[in-house]
């Protein structure tokens, strides 16, 4: 009889459990529907209420309560350089479409249990409010503003106050094999924009329109090498050699291959660096000292700043190749350049760079420091780069260049130019034909493959360039 009289009673006691829940869950239903597309009672964001308010009444209330911090007004000093920021620019608000969102979603995420529990509470909130505190939930209000804009105005100031740090230069004596420094480095310095930006983002962050002055950080970089390390860092031996040709080169081209050469003779690359010819040389514009010399652009020879840098980066690319290090990043000439067949070399050792879109990277893949050094034989025209290091008993193959697909050059292209006299004709570019060339490149160190690749250039033909003078008559 105990027996039956208790499992009767949990049976009482577990269906009015579900009849309370069974009741609760129609209750709440109704009085969810009676708030559809409305934020439910008892929600507040920021100090703000916005129980019974749409989605678009909530973001509609805080775009209008944004409208002040267009006032707010930041300065930011660095060093003897000023910017503003203005809250108009930034376009400083209320993020009243995530306060929208958060508050509609309250009560309706799809978690049964969840909603149900905040359901109920939003009730009795609605019915006994004496009874509950202000505010159910309380969302935090956050702020919004153009990252862009800020990321703009410290690009500007960084560009103003950054300086590179001057690296060392070293050079190689071969009498003692041992480097040398040829000049100390310098430390450099930049703008500290991780706590730039932190320092301008809680500035955004006040309730009202505010006037800030911000002094920002400058920090020190100092060189990636120190002359006080240069005997630590295992550099004993010459390990490759590239060299190239610039005969019948013009004053301007040839002081041009010889300055951006001068820039990277003596740089040291850490172990596992990646090198990147256009960051050590840096711009090539008048202001970094290059001249006007012919360059190709668009399929026409003009003249241009930085003639010329292309033989620095072809004869570091073939010192970079013997010395069997990893090529990451090497690209062509659209058309194939007599200066870097000068010597007997065949198309296709070459490298151009154009700064952004096409550069030559190369991996310093050994265990010790690298030197690349620079010399000049004006006698012979000649360009020789010299890579140093620690032999490490790797083996270079470097397969025979094979030609392909040859197509005859063009007619010759005559150009005027008006600063040659009437009746001077001159050749800047010899006729070449156009090919497919391939060389396997491989690297091993005892069974061991360290580097294996295919280098494909694809030239297209090039024609004869010849400039005259107004007045000459040439061919039709």
């Amino acid at each position: 009889m105990l027996t039956k009289l208790v499992k009767n009673g949990t049976y009482l006691i577990g269906g009015g459990l579900v009849g309370i829940v069974i009741f609760a869950s129609l209750l709440t239903y109704r009085f969810a529907r009676s708030y559809d597309n409305r934020a439910l009672p008892g929600i507040v964001v920021g100090d703000v209420a916005v129980s019974g308010m749409t989605r678009e009444e909530i973001e509609s209330l805080f775009r209008e309560k944004s409208r002040p911090l267009a006032d707010t007004m930041i300065t930011l000093n660095a060093e003897n350089q000023v910017a503003t920021l203005s809250g108009a620019q930034l376009d400083i608000r209320f993020d009243g479409d995530l306060a929208a969102r958060q508050a509609m979603l309250l009560g309706r995420t799809g978690n049964q249990t969840g909603d149900l529990v905040f359901r109920l509470r939003s009730f009795f909130y609605d019915r006994f409010p004496r009874i509950f505190p202000a505010a159910l939930t309380k969302l935090p209000l956050t702020h919004a503003y153009r990252m862009d804009v800020m990321e703009e105005t410290l690009d500007y100031l960084g560009e103003r106050t950054d300086v590179l740090p001057l690296e060392p230069v070293f050079e190689f004596d071969q009498t003692t094999n041992r480097v040398t420094t040829f000049r100390l480095g310098k430390d450099g310095r930049r703008l500290d924009k991780d706590s730039a930006k932190h320092r301008i983002d809680e500035a955004v962050r006040t309730q009202e329109p505010a006037t800030v002055d911000i002094s920002l950080s400058v920090l020190s970089v100092a060189p990636k090498a120190s002359a006080e390390d240069i005997g630590k860092l295992g550099i004993v031996e010459l390990i490759g050699t590239g060299e190239s040709y610039y005969t019948d080169s013009i004053p301007g081209r040839i002081h041009n291959l010889l300055l951006a050469s001068s820039r990277i003779s003596g740089v040291i690359v850490a172990p596992g660096e990646i090198f990147s010819f256009n960051e050590a040389v840096g711009d090539i514009t008048a202001a970094t000292g290059y001249k006007s010399a012919y360059i190709i652009k668009n399929g026409r020879t003009i003249l241009g700043d930085g003639g010329g840098v292309c033989q620095a980066s072809t004869t570091l690319f073939r010192a970079a190749l013997n010395a069997g290090l990893d090529i990451v990043e090497r690209y062509a000439h659209s058309f194939r350049v007599g200066y870097y067949e000068q010597g007997g070399f065949k198309p296709g050792l070459d490298a151009t760079v154009y700064d952004p879109t096409a550069d030559l990277k190369i991996k310093n893949n050994t265990k010790k420091h690298l030197l690349i050094t620079t010399e000049s034989v004006p006698k012979e025209y000649k360009l020789i780069y010299r890579i140093y290091g620690e032999k490490d008993g790797r083996e270079v193959h470097l397969g025979d260049v094979q030609i392909g697909s040859q197509v005859p050059p063009p007619p010759p292209l005559y150009q005027e130019d008006p600063t040659m006299a009437a009746g001077e004709i001159k050749q800047v570019e010899h006729p070449a034909w156009g090919a497919k060339t391939t060389f396997n490149y491989k690297v091993t160190r005892g069974e061991e493959i360290l580097t294996e690749k295919t280098f494909v250039s694809n030239y297209r033909a090039w024609q004869a360039v010849y400039l005259y003078g107004p007045g000459t008559a040439v061919p039709e």
